[in-house]
């Protein structure tokens, strides 16, 4: 159906909240918080404070192989030769970086962004890409406002809008929709089924994708999730990510917004569902199989 709140791994550390407290109005030209995870400690702790330094002396400051958190307060000279330093949330994940470091740090992204209250967030995957050309561009983009979701996007949340009218929710009373766009086009829709044994109940996502799978779709390029929370966006549970991502070889985006539509998260589901456990990991022996059947 889909849940609310960050997966708590581990805790952020009290040195680690008053340093954010303390860097947020330091004002501090090209800074650099970087907080890492102690895994022993099971604590988010600070790694490194480094004032008056560029992004690409910065790649000269991580450890390659490992993930990090970046608190950066950035120098921006506009083109009329304004002045403005804003605060960023860059998060580092290298792809050879071990599996279970990976699940710690994007668990734990969600609430260390709320708790260093910023909204501008970044990803990276390679140091090279660290710099401040990349940077500017991304605060560019920031600047000329969100662009306009494609047609096809706007369908598919609307579909998923109109699906979550038809939910069946006589014991939670919340609503959930869910639309997927199948590599053909076709849209797929659904909404959450509750049951008075609730066992059986099923979400929205995995209504729509058992709709798709047995009209024949196995490729997927988008999924959409709408329901009504108050302060979060609702994302898939973890039960329907790991169905979802049975049916997907590249990672597709995932849209996160509510029943009207104002705003809309755009995420992934491989960001949903970093290190997932999928049918290349092991080949299944099946017995008994009818061999005329195509069963992947």
């Amino acid at each position: 159906m889909g849940d609310s709140t960050a997966t708590t791994i581990c805790d952020i550390s009290d040195d680690v909240k008053e340093e954010l407290k303390k860097f947020r109005f330091s004002k501090s030209n090209n800074a650099a918080l970087i907080l890492k995870v102690d895994r022993e400690k099971k604590l988010i702790v600070v790694d490194e404070l480094i004032e008056d330094v560029s992004l690409e002396d910065l790649q000269e400051q991580l450890p390659s192989h490992q993930p990090r958190y970046i608190i950066y307060s950035y120098k921006m000279i506009h083109d009329d030769a304004r002045v403005s330093l804003p605060m960023v949330f860059i998060y580092f994940t290298p792809r050879d970086s071990q599996v279970d470091l990976q699940v710690m740090y994007a668990g734990m992204k969600v609430a260390l962004q709320k708790e260093a209250d910023l909204t501008r967030v970044y990803e990276i995957r390679d140091l090279d890409d660290l710099t401040e050309d990349w940077l500017k561009e991304k605060l560019k983009k920031l600047k000329r406002g969100p662009a306009p979701l494609d047609k096809d996007v706007q369908e598919l949340i609307n579909a998923a809008v109109e699906a979550r009218k038809r939910a069946y929710i006589p014991y939670s009373g919340f609503a959930v929709g869910s639309a997927l766009r199948s590599k053909t086009g076709e849209i797929f829709t659904g909404c959450n089924i509750e049951n008075a044994a609730f066992a059986p109940s099923i979400c929205a996502e995995r209504t729509a994708l058992a709709k798709a799978v047995s009209e024949g779709h196995r490729e997927f390029t988008a999924c959409v999730v709408i329901a009504n929370q108050e302060k979060n966006y609702t994302a898939p549970c973890g039960v329907c990510r790991q169905t979802l991502i049975e049916f997907v070889d590249k990672d597709i985006p995932v849209y996160l917004a509510k029943p009207v539509p104002v705003n809309v998260l755009i995420t992934s589901l491989f960001t949903l569902l970093p290190a997932a456990f999928i049918p290349k990991n092991f080949t299944p022996t099946p017995t008994n199989q009818d061999k005329n059947l195509n069963f992947k």
